[in-house]
């Protein structure tokens, strides 16, 4: 079965937000965006000419940043394609999965050396995720769904 509207406008949107990004501006335009000064002056201190440049002071990472929507689009459109009468469990799982996970968060804070992987022991407790960051990404999603 096709996505819902709502879905595929969502997508749109976020592929048209990130893309409008990446267009090229004129130097007389970008030169006068917020945060772009350091970057006009790098460029007039290495001596070189003004240029075209995107809304986006680094293009490259907002380029890969298209690649951190995949996750997210995907489940949508999983959850999106579920009966509505299995989405229920689908999100009770994520809130269990991310009350484990919390938990054992909280025992890695008490238990200085109790990680689940290797990295995490730089990065500090993240409970089932290997990075804080990203624990705390999944337990937002996980209280949003309670």
């Amino acid at each position: 079965s096709a996505l819902p509207l709502s879905v595929r406008l969502l997508t749109g949107a976020f592929l048209l937000l990130i893309l409008a990004q990446l267009i090229p501006l004129p130097p007389s335009i970008w030169h006068g965006l917020p945060g772009c000064a350091p970057l006009v002056d790098g460029f007039a201190a290495a001596g070189m000419p003004d240029r075209w440049w995107p809304f986006s002071i680094d293009p490259l990472t907002t380029a890969w940043s298209l690649i951190t929507l995949v996750p997210p689009l995907l489940a949508l459109a999983a959850m999106s394609a579920l009966p509505k009468a299995q989405r229920p469990a689908v999100v009770l799982a994520l809130v269990a999965c991310g009350t484990i996970s919390a938990l054992l968060q909280g025992v890695q804070l008490i238990a200085d050396d109790f990680y689940l992987h290797p990295r995490s022991i730089d990065a500090g407790p993240g409970g089932l995720i290997a990075n804080q960051n990203s624990q705390a990404d999944f337990l937002v999603i996980a209280l949003w769904g309670w």
